[in-house]
């Protein structure tokens, strides 16, 4: 029973697709035309990638299972290309340095650590960034698990900024 009500939905019925493709995705490619989404599971990475594909702009997706040599291929694309969304896990949250690539960010899962968020900020917030400002998304519904995982999150960061006297801007500002 439960399986068939899950075969139900559509992604119409998305209304967190339904945001990102109509109303996100546009706003932000006004301010830059690459755009990174990070998620924190592949099976979201797939979904959106099949659900946001057949627009006017490239999509190119990043995860573990990808070799290195893959990955770098995948970044050369998504440079070159004129107007592209990079849909990634967090394969590409540490040690890389994206800020010429892009200055838009979307958070469509949100991972359970507030220092995940700044790592994947900061990879595109650092020095070396083109634009004058990095302008990012966070997306939670209310009455959901990511609604749970931001009140967790914030708790985290005022525990963190109690405990050290500062906490990064996980979403964005200091606020």
């Amino acid at each position: 029973s439960l399986l068939q009500t899950a075969k139900a939905v559509k992604p119409a019925d998305d209304v967190k697709l339904q945001e990102l493709k109509n109303s996100t995705i546009p706003e932000l490619f006004k301010i830059d035309k690459k755009i990174i989404v990070f998620t924190k599971y592949k099976d979201t990475l797939d979904y959106l990638e099949s659900n946001l594909s057949g627009n006017d702009y490239d999509i190119f997706n990043m995860h573990g299972d990808l070799s290195l040599t893959k990955r770098q291929e995948i970044f050369l694309h998504f440079e070159n290309s004129k107007k592209a969304i990079l849909i990634a896990t967090d394969v590409i949250s540490e040690g890389l340095n994206l800020q010429r690539l892009a200055s838009c960010i979307v958070h469509y899962e949100l991972p359970w650590n507030p220092n995940r968020l700044e790592q994947r900020n900061g990879r595109v917030d650092r020095i070396g960034q083109l634009k004058d400002n990095v302008h990012i998304r966070t997306f939670v519904l209310d009455k959901t698990l990511d609604k749970d995982i931001l009140d967790l999150l914030i708790t985290k960061a005022n525990n963190i900024r109690e405990d050290r006297g500062y906490s990064a801007a996980y979403f964005g500002d200091e606020e």
